[in-house]
């Protein structure tokens, strides 16, 4: 047994010529003993305590023989196969010791550069690659054997080859996403003939295919138990034949997958092994690189023109509406509301995009040469070798759920399951995922879960933008985000539609009341605010009363029918500002008048110039508003607004435009 032989038992870390460990005999936690290669064999020396080397040797269960030159134990050989990045620099090295530690056939241990020339053990921070990584670069077809050994043999004979480094069972998901980017198309996978070798070749084919590879598992035939790849070889056969056995295998089908544990293997992953990375942008905030986004909103406002839009900016390259520069690459649409002839094209030239860029997956091709509707669920495999053979850098679903099949869109578990391939097509491939989808008719629910069907939409997305009307200008939508796990949440755009573009707002819209914005706007809802602002109003012109308690408040809202919430709205609307005056069970919530703020006219309520909640109540609506004001409300002074007693009619409400832009704190529900 060599000191190297030692080092990789024990775990010790070599430092010059020497290797250092903590002494096994009295416990130290300071790598007090050195040992190195002598004249005769391995020299000992503990720095704390002067350990005796036979104690040493004996608490790691090792006689002076072994670590003697010129013995039997000293017949190891160490081959080392150097794992390189995508450009061959080395990162780490596998060593295979023969024979192996403690009566194994073969033992193995990593060892990375030491930043002298030299090596250390263990990954040492070093990013995991696959063996050969920079052999199977721009390669379509690559060789999966089971051993740095095999493939180079595989490489000898002019085949594109590589492994994991650990051996069966330690393949993982960074492999996988490493074929992906070396642009690795078909993977042919040479098990070991055992029951590990099995299982490994299953896992292997298992998260390829999930990524959107095809694969074939070649059992090779004659070979003996244990046998592989090389043996195979060895025994006579040729490239030839082995290219004709592989011709004659049926791609893997994952449901032909059967391993030792019925069928089923957990997949673990040690974050060590993660490379952590940055969010790769195809839009910074609003569209992420291997990611899904969902985009929502109403019928006919735009949704599928806004999508076109972006299509249009990543075929050319072009910047984004903020400012940001849009990465050239190609778009793959799937499209089942328009025509392509007649919208789709028309709009992609009118918007400038370059149609050479954008590829649209129409439907599937059967044995029989008729056409079918494409299912997320059962055409995967399509959508798989659609996305190979486009290179797409975004892919559009439009609508999501007309393309999930038979799949229940209102049960989570169902949803959750139909896009969980896709989602991780798009982590494997490198594209962005943007799902298109209608809201809810349940104009009540908050805005996040308006999104029509099941909440598993909403939360597989790591982004949400919704599309909705401005409220006060029919004309104009607001591109709201209403979710993002990966960022800060982007600012809200506006853009009109106009002679079949699109003419974005070079500023962001400030002050949206998001929740407001998606809330119903039918005549039964903008009742109930006009009622509520008519509470509000009653309640002004009684001036001697303010500040107002909330609780007199609430009272005068249940008294006309108005529910708490709707009244507190009304009054952030209004700019009523609420506050708590003292402290415990003595403190009480009041209502203070509202304030002018700069620049206003003396009684009246500022008006906020950002898109309004506020459904308009009329064609003309603030008229009406106008007139009754100035029967009930009079100015006195800066900051103050006044009222008389109500019109007799009852007709007075809000003054026109009467949204404060003063921040107002809302209060609990619970103290009311």
């Amino acid at each position: 047994m060599t000191a190297a032989d030692l080092a990789a038992r024990v775990s010790a870390k070599r430092i010059g010529k020497e290797y250092r460990v903590c002494c096994p005999v009295h416990g130290d936690k300071n790598a007090s003993l050195e040992f190195r290669d002598g004249d005769k064999g391995i020299v000992f020396q503990c720095r704390s305590q002067q350990c005796v080397v036979s104690d040493i040797l004996a608490a790691w269960q090792l006689t002076a023989a072994d670590v003697m030159t010129g013995r039997a134990t000293d017949a190891r050989t160490h081959t080392p196969f150097v794992y390189g990045d995508e450009h061959g620099a080395p990162l780490f090295q596998s060593v295979c010791v023969v024979p192996g530690f403690d009566g194994k056939a073969k033992s193995f241990y990593v060892q990375h550069p030491d930043g002298r020339g030299g090596w250390e053990k263990g990954f040492g921070g070093a990013r995991r690659v696959p063996y050969n990584r920079a052999g199977i670069q721009g390669t379509a077809t690559v060789f999966i054997p089971e051993g740095e050994k095999h493939v180079d043999r595989l490489v000898a004979l002019g085949l594109a080859a590589t492994c994991n480094v650990g051996g069966a069972g330690k393949w993982t998901d960074t492999e996988t996403a490493a074929l992906v980017a070396a642009g690795v198309q078909n993977l042919i996978v040479l098990p070991d003939h055992d029951q590990p070798g099995h299982d490994h070749g299953q896992l292997v084919a298992r998260l390829a295919h999930g990524a959107g590879l095809q694969v074939k598992v070649l059992d090779l035939p004659g070979l003996a138990p244990k046998g592989d790849v090389s043996d195979w070889l060895a025994a006579g056969h040729s490239k030839d034949e082995l290219l004709a056995l592989v011709q004659a295998t049926p791609l893997w089908k994952p449901d032909a997958t059967v391993t030792s544990t019925n069928g089923r293997a957990p997949i673990v992953t040690f974050l060590s092994c993660v490379q952590p990375e940055a969010v790769d942008w195809l839009w910074p905030g609003r569209i992420a690189v291997g990611k899904y986004t969902l985009f929502a909103g109403e019928p006919g406002l735009g949704k599928t023109f806004a999508m076109l839009d972006v299509n249009a900016r990543v075929s050319r390259g072009t910047a984004f509406p903020d400012g940001t520069i849009a990465p050239k690459g190609r778009v793959l649409k799937l499209t089942a509301e328009d025509g392509l002839a007649d919208t789709i094209r028309p709009r992609i030239d009118a918007l400038g995009g370059d149609p050479s860029q954008i590829a649209v997956l129409e439907a599937v091709k059967e044995r029989d040469g008729t056409r079918s509707a494409i299912s997320l669920v059962r055409d995967l495999q399509v959508l798989a070798e659609a996305i190979r053979e486009v290179d797409p850098m975004l892919v559009d679903i439009d609508p999501l759920n007309a393309y999930l099949g038979g799949t229940d869109t209102h049960r989570d578990s169902e949803v959750r399951a139909a896009l969980t391939p896709i989602l991780d097509m798009a982590a494997h491939r490198r594209f962005a995922l943007v799902g298109i989808g209608h809201l809810s008719k349940d104009a009540q629910r908050a805005a996040l879960h308006r999104p029509g069907g099941s909440i598993a939409f909403v939360a597989a997305a790591r982004i949400v933008l919704g599309l909705v009307a401005d409220q006060q200008d029919p004309e104009r939508r607001l591109l709201v985000p209403l979710k993002s796990n990966i960022c800060r949440p982007a600012a809200t755009l506006a853009f009109r539609i106009t002679d079949d573009r699109l003419a974005w707002e070079a500023d962001a819209v400030a002050d949206v009341d998001v929740e407001a914005l998606f809330r119903s706007s039918t005549p039964s809802d903008r009742e109930e605010h006009s009622g509520a602002e008519q509470v509000i109003v009653d309640l002004l012109a009684d001036e001697a009363s303010w500040p107002l308690e909330a609780r007199l408040a609430m009272e005068a809202g249940q008294a006309n029918g108005v529910n708490e919430r709707t009244l507190r709205r009304a009054a952030k609307r209004l700019g009523i500002r609420i506050e708590k005056s003292g402290f415990g069970h003595g403190g009480k919530w009041l209502w203070y008048r509202p304030a002018a703020t700069k620049g206003t006219h003396s009684g009246h309520v500022p008006q906020n110039t950002a898109a309004c909640p506020l459904s308009p109540l009329s064609k003309n609506p603030w008229k009406e508003e106008e007139e009754a004001l100035k029967s009930v409300l009079r100015g006195h002074g800066p900051g103050v607004l006044e009222t008389e007693a109500p019109d007799p009619s009852g007709s007075a409400v809000p003054a026109s435009g009467s949204r404060a832009t003063t921040d107002t704190t809302e209060a609990p529900d619970d103290v009311f």
